[in-house]
């Protein structure tokens, strides 16, 4: 009955041990997907403004610029490209 359990015991560490994830966002998996602003984000590039976006279950605040116009928070976005680091282009959708 003593090697059985520790067999058991053996069996159950390891499928413990598969279960293993790193928690780590990749940011570049943001391209493509739709976002909500958190912060206004200026016209043409001339400053940066914050979103937020789903990546694997967890939301993510990422800095934002934009080609086009003013984009005000609660707005929803596009993220077409990373441009820089945590820094992400977006569209308004």
């Amino acid at each position: 009955a003593g090697v059985f359990a520790g067999a058991v015991v053996v069996v159950l560490m390891r499928l413990l041990v598969s279960l293993n994830t790193s928690g780590t966002s990749r940011l570049q998996d943001a391209v493509g997907k739709t976002a909500r602003v958190y912060l206004s984000v200026p016209s043409n590039g001339t400053g940066h403004g914050k979103i937020v976006v789903d990546l694997g279950g967890r939301e993510v605040e990422l800095l934002a610029v934009t080609n086009g116009p003013d984009i005000p928070t609660g707005a929803a976005v596009e993220v077409v490209a990373r441009t820089a680091g945590e820094t992400f282009e977006v569209v308004r959708v």
